[in-house]
């Protein structure tokens, strides 16, 4: 009975600690929204979400602030994950303001919020420590491409998600718990009712299976084969009416899908160590991660073949698309999802600093915090100017009108290739140049601090901020609490 307590303890904390940082979160989330979406992906899939909430039919584009009705075909591009989770919330937005977009701003936070506690969860499943989880969820949720692509509605987020469902999902599976083969199928089926072309995420998540025993697998496959087919061919099957519905066949992926023409290598690159999209530029926190593959390896080779083959699905599916790199948004944009991969094995460096000697906790301690202070510098830049503020920046020429098509073209390649590989003109010197010289009141765009702080921004940061700290003084709760049951069970 002594044993149970402590286990029973530390279910609620975990518990307790996950909603801490689902809500810390989410605050913060909030408190850096825009207001506002510039891309056209976002307003095209929140015209269809608006379609979906005021007549319940995917056939038309609504003008997303507007009250037009087009008839030409929906245009929820990628796939209709996004227009759904949006619909019920133009029901809140129609009946406050129409010409707005406050509520809808709150589609980005709920979903990477969401995936921050997944973060924790995937972490002490893995056996580690609390507090280890816990600063590897701060450092995806603060640091990285987390918050700024809670601030427009890209579909990233929303598979960010799912792919975390999913490694979830294989780990409750392999402990023998039912809804682990649910969670892994409708992870999968999220994903592609987000972006259709996350099937290739499947391979990597099958790879998972070995996790389950065979003899488990023979035996319960009347349980976990409904649980991947049912969500998964639905997925699948709407996925092909949709495609139909928009292009006239179910094989159909629209416009994007014969565009697979940058050459392999320079994709890689560009994703990955350009100046202006390299990966580990715009998340340096994430180095942390590297050595913690290595760490997670020794702890759990099946679900650290998995982390890895989901990441490098989408890095290798990118890489030879016509813009790998995501063209006009902050950092390589299609490769959101792989920070919250990382931040899996980010949790393994963490936890082995907390249980390293004094000198080689101090020196790792410090390396840690350059790269924590050097990704803030980055976050900074990435919320205080608009997404697409560099673009405007390398691309506007005075007198464009009077420059021949073909001069225009060369000079805006000329300034494109600089921004892949000079620093000087690397979006994140130029937003970094702009904290000096320009006014925070015509250029900082966040809707809670244009022309100052405003009570609701202010109260927002205190929430985040408080359950942060608690979160962080529960998780080391949590570790003391899991170490008095497993000195009970020893005695």
């Amino acid at each position: 009975m002594l044993a149970t307590r402590p286990a029973s303890r530390r279910r609620r904390l975990d518990r307790t600690v996950s909603f801490l940082i689902f809500v810390g979160l989410l605050a913060f989330y909030i408190a850096i929204q825009r207001g506002t979406f510039e891309s056209f992906d976002g307003r095209s899939m929140a015209g269809v979400a608006r379609n979906i909430w005021q007549h319940a039919d995917f056939h038309t584009f609504q003008n997303s602030f507007g009250a037009k009705v087009s008839s030409r075909p929906g245009r929820s591009i990628f796939g209709i994950g996004m227009s759904l989770l949006m619909a019920p919330l133009w029901g809140l937005q129609l009946a406050t303001d129409p010409h707005e977009a406050v509520w809808l701003t709150m589609t980005g936070p709920l979903l990477t919020a969401g995936a921050g506690v997944m973060v924790f969860r995937i972490s002490t499943s893995l056996g580690f420590r609390a507090l280890a989880a816990m600063l590897a969820t701060l450092s995806f949720g603060l640091l990285t491409l987390a918050p700024v692509y809670s601030t427009e509605l890209f579909s990233e987020p929303g598979v960010t998600l799912a792919i975390l469902s999913i490694v979830l999902g294989l780990l409750r599976w392999e402990s023998g718990a039912q809804v682990g083969p649910w969670l892994v199928g409708l992870g999968v089926a999220w994903a592609v009712l987000f972006r259709y072309d996350s099937i290739v995420i499947v391979a990597p998540a099958v790879l998972g299976a070995v996790m389950v025993p065979r003899r488990a697998l023979l035996a319960e496959w009347p349980t976990w084969v409904p649980a991947l087919t049912l969500p998964i061919g639905a997925a699948m099957v709407w996925t092909g009416y949709y495609n139909n519905l928009r292009y006239g066949s179910p094989f159909d992926s629209g416009p994007n899908a014969n565009q697979f023409t940058t050459p392999f290598l320079d994709g890689v690159h560009r994703q990955l160590l350009s100046s202006g999209k390299g990966f580990f530029w715009y998340s340096p926190i994430l180095v942390a991660a590297i050595p913690g593959c290595v760490w997670l390896w020794r702890r759990h080779r099946a679900i650290t073949i998995v982390i890895l083959g989901l990441a490098m699905a989408r890095l290798l599916f990118f890489a030879t698309y016509y813009n790998p790199d995501g063209s006009v948004a902050w950092g390589p944009r299609y490769l959101v999802p792989v920070c919250a991969l990382l931040a899996i094995p980010l949790s393994a460096t963490f936890d082995r600093l907390l249980s390293a000697r004094v000198d080689r906790r101090a020196i790792g301690s410090i390396i840690v915090s350059l790269l924590a202070i050097a990704s803030s510098a980055v976050v900074v830049a990435s919320l205080w100017v608009s997404y697409d503020y560099y673009w405007a920046r390398i691309n506007y020429l005075p007198g464009w009108q009077s420059i021949p098509a073909a001069r225009l073209t060369a000079i805006k390649h000329a300034r494109l290739d600089r921004m892949f590989n000079d620093w000087p003109s690397s979006p994140i010197t130029l937003g970094l140049q702009s904290l000096n010289h320009q006014s925070p009141r015509t250029l900082f765009p966040l809707r809670w601090w244009q022309g100052g702080p405003s009570p609701t921004g202010i109260l927002l940061l205190v929430i985040a901020l408080s359950c942060c700290t608690c979160s962080l003084v529960l998780a080391r709760h949590r570790d003391h609490v899991q170490a008095q049951g497993a000195a009970h069970s020893i005695s």
